[in-house]
This record gives C-alpha cells, structure tokens and sequence, in this order.
C-alpha cells in the first residue's frame, strides 16, 4: 500500500479495505489437526474482489495449484519465503495466540505436525513444490524475509520496479521506515498476534538438537531438486 500511496495511486486517506483483500483458509475443526474452529470467521472473500478499486491487492497464503487458474498475465505476483525453521515456530506462536490450538497441542506435537503437513495450509515442502515451476515467470518477484530484514530499501527498490512504479531516494527511504518491524508493531499496538519477534534465525533458541537434525533431513529430502532455491536461516 505504501508504494501506491507515495506515487499518489492511492489516495492517503482511503481505508486499505477499499483496495487490498485477504484471501485465506478457514481453519478446519478436525482434532486430528491439532486446530480447532475459529468463531466469527467472515463468509467467502472471492465474491468481494470485483469491488475493489484499482490497484487491487490480494494477500494470501493459499498454495499455487489453488490460485494459478484464476491469475491472468497481467496480475504481478510477489512470493515471499521464508526458511521452515523460523516458519514453524512462528506459526506455532501465531495460532497459540490466536487460541486455534487445541489445549493438549504442545510445541513438540506441533513439530511433529508440520513435519508430516497436518496443519492450515497443509505441507510446506508441498507448497514451495507447486510454487518452483513458476518462479521465473515474467510476472513473478520471489523474495525472501531474511533479505527485507537485511536490507528492506533494497527490497523496496525492486518492488517498486517490479511494479514499473519510479520512485525517488527520499520516497524509498519513507517507505521503507514506514514498514520496518518496530514501526510496524507500534502501529499495531500493544498484544497484536501479528508481531512477534521481528528477526530472523529466532529457531536457534526454539528447536531441539534432535528437532533440528529432523528439520535438516526433510529439506535435504523433501526440497531436493531446488538447487537455485537458496533459503537463508538467519543470523
């Protein structure tokens, strides 16, 4: 949003609703999930999308197969990744907080349930498989967390070229400190699920030596083949 803003796309005082729209899973109520159903889930957002105003933005984490015969060529699709080590205990800590886990869903069986794909969304390696094919599409920007934390004006920059928008030094320089973590999280405002940690490299301090090593064999098995995939792990 704060790109289309700065180029005056988007007008400052209009509410993102009118121009971006989450487009996610319900959680399911199976106990054998370790997830139980969340109250006052909102009814299908597909149906809202041609509402919008342009530039529409959909966010989501739905898998490829799910989205790839609804996106047309002109869409402009930026995949963000992140390494499975940091992605499973900071979806642990999201739906712990959140309070989609079932009571006797300890951080241990929860490991063990993102090993084997029994969460929401279901298997990262699966996921990032269907993505792969595609990554080089024209229409396709791949980044990755590690590097936003790392240098976020330059992620900045290549979006903002990506997206064919041209903007100055002192306008990537205001984007950017409008989007680091701590800016983000004091707009959010104090217990917001959203924000956690902020860093990378946070499952040093979370995985077992044991759940490390298991991690470890399932990239090296289950990711095999994707030799320019490259995923960082943080400091």
């Amino acid at each position: 949003m704060s790109i289309y803003k700065e180029k005056g796309l988007i007008a400052p005082d209009v509410l993102p609703v009118a121009h971006a729209l989450d487009i996610e899973m319900k959680p399911p109520s199976s106990l054998g999930l370790g997830i139980r159903k969340a109250e006052n889930t909102s009814e299908d957002p597909l149906v809202h999308i041609t509402s919008l105003q342009s530039p529409r933005i959909l966010k989501t984490h739905l898998s490829w197969d799910i989205l790839s015969s609804n996106i047309g060529a002109k869409a402009k699709i930026i995949h963000c990744i992140r390494n499975p080590k940091d992605v499973v205990c900071s979806y642990y800590s999201f739906l712990h907080k959140l309070k989609l886990l079932t009571p006797d869903t300890t951080w241990n069986r929860f490991f063990d349930y993102f090993i084997n794909g029994n969460v929401l969304y279901g298997s990262y390696t699966s996921y990032m498989r269907k993505w792969y094919p595609y990554r080089n599409l024209a229409n396709v920007l791949n980044i990755q967390f590690e590097d936003m934390k790392e240098n976020l004006e330059n992620n900045v920059r290549e979006i903002a070229q990506f997206l064919d928008i041209k903007l100055t030094k002192e306008q990537i320089r205001r984007i950017s400190n409008a989007n680091t973590f701590d800016h983000k999280k004091q707009e959010a405002g104090k217990g917001h699920v959203l924000y956690r940690l902020g860093k990378s490299g946070g499952w040093r301090s979370q995985l077992t030596v044991e759940q490390n090593e298991i991690m470890d064999m399932y990239i090296k098995t289950e990711l095999d083949g994707m030799d320019d995939l490259k995923l960082k792990y943080g400091d």
